[in-house]
């Protein structure tokens, strides 16, 4: 899901070739009833829906003091409220497959940053979130995680190549 249909036609061309199957749905995280849309049409029956990875958040450079009330909410529901409404909407089809729902956080969370301020207290409150939701819905089977990342990783680094990561 992303708002750029090309690459998405290119990451699911991608997978096609892997012999995996994948399709898309286009959606702007910002848009809850877009979003919405998009994870039923991802999740309708007869498909199974095992993973729920929700990877948005709202990336400026600004200084946190710079904010104003109006840009933090607007943000706050791109990093939280709509990656909770992503998690309510497939919430049947996870329990269904013991399904798992991962979030992308960040060391903001941990470490923020004034120059993301915004950001900083989005992935604050997504991990405080995910915390959360994992105690509710672990009574339904359902893993709910949160893959936290310190830094950027280079496209040539060894120590963090896909075939190293997990190890």
């Amino acid at each position: 899901m992303s708002r750029n249909e090309e690459k998405l036609k290119e990451q699911v061309a991608d997978f096609k070739a892997k012999g995996i199957k994948a399709q898309y749905a286009i959606a702007d995280a910002y848009d809850t009833l877009q979003l919405q849309n998009a994870v039923i049409k991802l999740t309708a029956a007869p498909r199974n829906v095992d993973v729920l990875l929700y990877n948005a958040a709202a990336m400026k450079y600004k200084n946190s003091i710079d904010e104003n009330t109006e840009d933090l909410v607007h943000d706050f529901k791109i990093s939280v409220a709509n990656a909770f409404h992503c998690v309510k909407t497939p919430h049947k089809q996870l329990k269904e497959t013991n399904g798992t729902e991962l979030f992308t956080g960040g060391g903001l969370a941990l470490q923020p940053n004034v120059q993301v301020g915004s950001l900083s207290l989005g992935k604050v409150a997504l991990r405080n979130l995910t915390f959360q939701l994992h105690e509710v819905l672990k009574q339904d089977n359902i893993y709910v995680g949160i893959l936290t990342s310190y830094n950027s990783i280079p496209a040539k680094s060894n120590m963090h190549s896909p075939k190293n990561l997990g190890r």
